[in-house]
């Protein structure tokens, strides 16, 4: 047998041992485990505390003024404030103000005051948004969880604030004013408007 064909089988059968060293090891010491007990994510802190003197919003008894005199009267006041703190909240809460209107049970429909409704919203003593706006021309704020809207009998639901941040600690007072827009004529005699105040947040 010549030298160079022995020196290349040689090589080649080396090669071919290494190779099958290599897969054996591979096949020996890859393992694979599963994971048994689940990952846990939780926020450290997410609460929000609603602070409101009065129940539903009820407007009976009422009567068409212009904006002017509705501003002498007493708002519904309301307060909110982020219990988390500055050790275990990095980032403060989204919050929307949201003011539903609930459906008038067992009543005729055209009863509802809600379009003849005027508002004004005070944040802290600044106004949000436009005094004087009919409460039938905000926006609809339609996400609202179904749970929610059959609990409190909800018929509709208008944004009065679509963006908020209450930082850790943070307190705001806000004081939302009602009345019936001036320009109302006899038809309204009679009818009602109630309502409810929603803080829906998150981060």
């Amino acid at each position: 047998m010549r030298v160079g064909y022995r020196v290349t089988l040689g090589i080649l059968t080396v090669m071919i041992l290494i190779t099958m060293t290599i897969g054996t090891s591979y096949s020996f010491y890859s393992v694979s485990d599963e994971q048994e007990n689940p990952n846990s994510l939780a926020t450290t802190c997410f609460k929000i505390e609603f602070k409101d003197g009065q129940d539903d919003i009820n407007i009976t008894n009422a009567y068409p003024m212009d904006d002017d005199k509705a501003l002498q009267g007493t708002p519904h006041t309301f307060t909110i404030h982020n219990t988390c703190t500055r050790e275990n909240s990095a980032e403060g809460i989204n919050y929307k103000i949201i003011l539903s209107s609930l459906k008038l049970d067992g009543e005729d429909v055209s009863k509802d005051l809600t379009s003849q409704i005027k508002y004004k919203l005070v944040e802290n003593g600044d106004v949000v948004g436009t005094t004087g706006t009919k409460l039938s021309e905000a926006n609809l704020y339609n996400d609202l969880p179904e749970n929610i809207k059959s609990t409190h009998n909800i018929d509709k639901s208008y944004l009065l604030k679509d963006s908020g941040i209450l930082n850790f600690d943070e307190t705001k007072t806000y004081k939302l004013y009602l009345w019936i827009n001036s320009e109302a004529g006899n038809e309204v005699m009679t009818n009602k408007f109630k309502g409810k105040i929603i803080i829906y947040a998150d981060i």
